[in-house]
């Protein structure tokens, strides 16, 4: 059974191929010189789009005889669901045993907001370094890349009806639409926040103009002396119907006219925003902007195009969508539109869409294409410059009119709704139409959008093309475009690391030489006294530190908390003979003992009987009589040793608590005094290294009697040593308690304690805890001396140059640029650990 690995990595949309001999080998040009495998159009490029070639060629060239081929994936699980559904056609699913490698990768999907996040923490950080504005740049386009904002870019010819599928798309009939060309310039259109609210930004005759519009119409304002607004106050009061899209309608159609006109200067790029259908879940996704361009035949679409390229620089990943006719699909008048989509950075021509638009009029086999249909539409100049995820065939007058109920502005388009609704929507009618069948699509994106439009709720919707292709552009937004957002964020913060890195070491070296220059130039007396209280501050506390052991070995032992078999014996015996008062354990012990002398007695008294007068049933009493006074001695017994057992129990489970409580409290007080002892010790020392340095300071030959009281001032008022508080964190009780647990050696057999062993695991506890919590303190107090000694001596650094203007500024720039060198130090490590978590995002993984 052949065996091949396909290792899909769509974050660099990279493809590679390995067949199984003794293990993984890869398939490449040495090895398989012939092999369609190793073919660029397999190995670079996004997966799902190629996927079911892909698995067709493996079936071709490694499938021997009957028996299926074992395929591995390795890869995200989005692209593996894609395989699994191709595996499960059934052409496919004989040939083929699909399995999933144990290295996978993360979809980008769930993985861009974690990203975002990373980039979030750190945007504080690259704000306070001192970094160039090439790394701000960066970080500014991140944000843009991370957004969840997604541009669709509407092209084709004047006459394709890309305003009508606009409207379309956003369900309601905003642009103006008709056969002669109507979008003179490049509209931005968005979604309004507000259902009642629409606006209008243009600029013309170099005046920034705003319009707004509410339910009835446009807002009138006074601050505008144009004779644009005239001309739009005169436009809207003739629209076809009331509210805000149709006023908005005829704004933008007396803008359009405007365009054209030598009177008004006008700038390319128009702003819209407008509520989008309320009823239709894709337009109320907020996450899209359409920009919406004039015919790309007409004499001004170059420029029209810089203007788009310009109105990108925003944003990321945008959607390229071209919108043509059926006989349209050969022509050649766009070669240039080509060239110039694929150096629009914002958009990711990878992506490109193809949209056959009035395919409804189009003379299209009812039956669907065959192979060498879809062949030729391939082989068109359209298909072959931007077919890059699918053909879509659509009629955007029927979906307009699904979306808004048939309640169009255009008459004409109303009347061409009502002739041609029946043939969506009535699967009896010989002329029925599901457009969507048509669409050219990789096999397993195909047969998963024809099945949704089957299922969809909305027929009509479904059968004009409009569904299918919404679902494409939904996928696209929320899963495709993630993974190059990921990338392009992995590699923006690459750069802005070896920026900064870049930028301290040259921060750091200059700061170095500055430090350097100034040190050579401190006096060499005060040089020589610092050294000297240096020096004797470092002999006090290597002396301290040897001191230490001794001065704890003579201190406090551990035998001080000790407990004793002794103590827990008198605890033991008067809680047992509360616990056995408790329990009448004396009445119980009479009782027995009465039962036991009665059986003597009351026999002796039946032999009398039996001889005074014998007979048989006085034989038999005496038997009788035995056998119920012994039953009643034992049963008294019996109750008596379960007597003593409760009590036993009683006892031992209340010493146990008492003796818990006991340890609890000992150690914690035993705690406390090492601590104390230890702090004795350091501030003690403390005291005398304060003591030593002030000596050297205020006898220095060196300084006046003025700067040597000074000095000494300053170090007398130095603040005293201070412990860190981490004593229960440290010694956490249920942490240290774990191995001098002594409840668990209680002999069970006897329902008594093991004093004993009890007095053992006691001290035992207490003594390893006193070694641990010694070795703890040591260490904690021991650095503790260290840190404040040295913060002692650098105060009086600090001060001595107090009296030397010179070596004070000296010492403050030092202390610049060390503070500054480390301040970007810190930055650059949260900077490097943040590249490392967006690599391990996005890494493989197993």
């Amino acid at each position: 059974m052949a065996r091949i690995k396909i290792s899909s990595n769509p974050y660099i949309q990279q493809v590679s191929f390995f067949t199984w001999k003794d293990g993984w080998q890869s398939i490449n040009t040495e090895n398989s010189p012939n092999g369609n495998l190793v073919k660029k159009e397999y190995a670079k490029g996004f997966f799902p789009f190629k996927a079911y070639d892909i698995v067709q060629t493996v079936i071709r060239e490694y499938q021997s005889a009957e028996e299926p081929i074992e395929l591995v994936f390795e890869g995200s699980s989005d692209e593996f669901n894609e395989l699994q559904d191709i595996c499960a056609l059934d052409i496919i699913k004989d040939n083929v045993t699909l399995f999933r490698s144990e290295t996978t990768l993360a979809n980008a999907r769930d993985i861009l907001p974690s990203i975002a996040n990373i980039f979030q923490e750190l945007r504080p950080i690259i704000d306070t370094t001192n970094c160039s504005n090439e790394v701000r740049t960066n970080i500014k386009k991140f944000f843009e890349v991370a957004s969840d904002i997604v541009p669709i870019c509407v092209m084709g010819n004047y006459s394709a009806g890309k305003s009508t599928f606009i409207n379309a798309l956003i369900g309601c009939e905003l642009l103006p639409s008709g056969d002669q060309p109507v979008t003179a310039k490049i509209y931005q259109i968005s979604q309004s926040h507000q259902q009642d609210y629409g606006s209008i930004r243009l600029t013309i005759n170099g005046l920034d103009v705003a319009l707004h519009f509410n339910e009835s119409g446009l807002i009138q304002e006074n601050d505008y002396s144009n004779p644009l607004y005239d001309s739009i106050l005169a436009a809207t009061s003739h629209a076809r119907q009331n509210g805000l899209v149709a006023h908005m309608n005829a704004t933008l159609e007396a803008i359009n006219d405007m365009a054209t006109s030598e009177q008004f200067a006008m700038a390319d790029l128009i702003a819209v925003e407008a509520p989008f259908c309320r009823t239709d879940s894709w337009s109320q996704s907020g996450r899209f902007v359409i920009f919406d361009t004039p015919g790309s035949n007409s004499a001004s679409s170059t420029d029209h195009l810089r203007v788009l390229r310009e109105a990108m620089k925003g944003f990321s990943n945008g959607l390229p969508i071209y919108v043509t006719e059926h006989s349209t699909l050969d022509s050649t008048d766009n070669a240039k539109l080509y060239d110039e989509i694929r150096n629009i950075e914002a958009m990711d021509e990878r992506f490109a869409m193809v949209i056959i638009n009035k395919a409804d009029s189009a003379n299209l086999p009812k039956e669907g294409f065959s192979q060498n249909d879809v062949n030729k539409i391939l082989g068109s100049a359209v298909a072959r410059n931007l077919y890059s995820y699918g053909i879509f065939f659509m009629s955007s007058i029927i979906a307009l009119g699904a979306k808004n109920n048939g309640d169009f502005l255009n008459d004409f388009y109303a009347e061409m709704y009502e002739d041609q609704v029946r043939k969506f929507e009535d699967p009896g009618s010989r002329f029925y139409k599901t457009l969507y069948q048509y669409d050219i699509l990789p096999k397993q994106i195909k047969n998963r959008a024809v099945l949704n439009s089957k299922n969809a709720e909305q027929l009509v919707l479904a059968n004009s093309g409009l569904l299918c292709l919404e679902d494409e552009i939904e996928l696209f937004a929320t899963r495709h475009s993630a993974y190059n957002k990921c990338l392009q964020a992995k590699q923006l913060m690459q750069s802005i690391v070896d920026t900064v890195i870049e930028e301290t070491e040259r921060i750091k070296q200059r700061r170095e030489e500055s430090r350097d220059r100034r040190t050579n130039d401190l006096e060499r007396d005060k040089a020589a006294l610092v050294l000297t209280m240096k020096n004797a501050g470092n002999a006090v506390n290597e002396q301290a530190i040897q001191n230490f052991s001794l001065y704890l070995d003579e201190g406090l032992k551990p035998n001080e908390w000790f407990t004793n078999v002794g103590t827990l014996n008198e605890s033991t015996q008067a809680i047992a003979a509360a616990k056995r008062e408790l329990l009448d354990y004396e009445k119980h012990q009479n009782e027995a003992e009465d039962a036991f002398e009665s059986i003597v007695g009351n026999l002796t008294k039946r032999v009398s009987n039996l001889l005074k007068n014998p007979n048989l049933d006085a034989l038999h009493s005496i038997a009788q009589g035995i056998t119920d006074d012994t039953a009643n001695a034992l049963s008294k017994g019996q109750l008596l040793r379960d007597t003593s057992k409760n009590a036993d129990i009683a006892t031992s489970d209340e010493v146990l608590s008492i003796t818990r409580e006991q340890y609890r409290q000992t150690f914690t007080q035993m705690i406390d005094a090492l601590d104390q002892q230890s702090q004795d010790y350091w501030s003690d020392k403390a005291e005398k290294a304060r003591n030593t340095v002030y000596e050297i300071a205020t006898e220095s030959s060196a300084l006046s009697d003025a700067e040597r009281a000074s000095l000494g001032k300053v170090i007398i008022d130095f603040p005293p040593l201070a412990f860190s508080d981490d004593v229960d964190r440290i010694f956490d009780k249920n942490r240290l308690k774990l191995d001098v647990r002594f409840w668990d050696f209680v002999i069970i057999s006897s329902d008594k304690l093991n004093l004993k062993k009890v007095a053992q695991n006691y001290n035992k506890g207490i003594t390893e805890g006193f070694e641990k919590a010694r070795d703890a303190f040591s260490k904690m107090h021991t650095q503790g001396f260290s840190n404040w000694l040295s913060n002692l001596l650098i105060a009086v650094e600090n001060d001595i140059t107090e009296f030397s203007p010179t070596l004070h500024n000296y010492v403050e720039t030092i202390q610049d640029d060390t503070d500054m060198i480390n301040d970007l130090e810190r930055k650059l490590e949260l900077l490097r650990n943040g590249m490392m978590d967006v690599s391990r995002l996005i890494d493989w993984r197993k």
